[in-house]
């Protein structure tokens, strides 16, 4: 889409929880305290980001941002989870969905959107993610490369760079 520096990202949670949304972790992130504080989060950010759409990544997301009342009349879109099992799925679903925000969002000043993805992951599709958007205490090799993959349905391994 062309965004290099123009975006927000928020979790359904403070931190990423697997299997979050499932069983009593659903039904806690729509408990009072919880849902409270996280619609005062989107509010907040809200407040002081000029927002054009709302890209939900995976169930929690877009069950969270269908319970946050500021969200109003922005334009939203639901895609798969980076983690889904059937690539080939994962890359249709995340192609469709950009193609339906790009009338909603522009791309950031110089940078130029990607062509859609194939059927699978090519050389160039997965880059690091700026250092400074990453939460404060993450290793160095977090968000710089595919160190994640899956083994089996329902397990995903992380690997590591060596860190000195």
């Amino acid at each position: 889409m062309g965004l290099t520096r123009s975006y927000v990202m928020l979790n359904t949670f403070l931190f990423g929880i697997f299997g979050q949304f499932e069983g009593d972790a659903a039904a806690m992130s729509r408990t009072g305290p919880l849902l409270a504080y996280r619609n005062g989060l989107f509010d907040a950010v809200a407040a002081d980001n000029p927002l054009e759409a709302v890209l939900t990544v995976g169930s929690a997301a877009k069950d969270a941002i269908s319970r946050w009342p500021g969200r109003g009349e922005l334009p939203t879109v639901h895609v798969f989870h980076p983690a889904f099992p059937d690539v080939a799925q994962l890359l249709a679903d995340w192609n469709e969905a950009l193609v339906d925000l790009a009338g909603d969002v522009g791309a950031d000043d110089g940078a130029v959107p990607g062509p859609p993805y194939g059927t699978d992951f090519a050389p160039g599709d997965v880059v690091a993610i700026p250092r400074h958007d990453l939460p404060f205490g993450l290793p160095p090799w977090h968000g710089d490369g595919d160190h994640a993959v899956r083994a089996g349905a329902t397990v995903i391994e992380w690997r590591s760079t060596p860190v000195e």
